[in-house]
């Protein structure tokens, strides 16, 4: 289940738990006044970090965007088989040009073709795991805390 801010409810954020949702947030997204969203898979560990105190948060963030067809993913976080303080995005289409948001900055050549990164999407959902649908690149090394 994911739980963001693409598609408001009164909190501003909403859930999607479906891959119809996830069709939904694609939509939703691609919306020419949609900023980027940023989502969190509630089946995922937390962890309690030195900035947050005793309150524990998600082990990772994604960030989405849709621009002009091409969807782009930003994740950090803990992902199997990647170094800690991982933050990378898809080897997306090298047509693909960089776009911005709120959240985050995507770089060229990192969009993906609308139903990849519907699939992408939905396999996270299905998994909590980083989807191997695509090959990951390392955006920024982080130092871990």
């Amino acid at each position: 289940m994911y739980r963001g801010r693409a598609l408001p409810d009164d909190a501003g954020q909403a859930e999607v738990t479906t891959p119809e949702d996830v069709r939904d947030l694609v939509r939703a997204l691609a919306d020419p006044n949609a900023d980027d969203a940023y989502v969190t898979h509630l089946g995922r560990p937390t962890v309690v970090l030195p900035l947050t105190g005793d309150e524990p948060v998600p082990d990772h963030v994604v960030h989405l965007a849709v621009r002009d067809g091409w969807g782009y993913f930003v994740y950090a976080g803990v992902a199997d088989g990647y170094p800690d303080g991982f933050t990378g995005h898809p080897k997306g289409d090298p047509r693909s040009p960089g776009t911005h948001g709120s959240h985050d900055e995507y770089p060229p050549a990192s969009g993906l073709p609308l139903p990849l990164f519907t699939e992408v999407l939905i396999r996270f959902l299905e998994s909590a795991e980083l989807p191997d649908a695509v090959e990951w690149v390392e955006l920024r090394p982080v130092t871990p805390m």
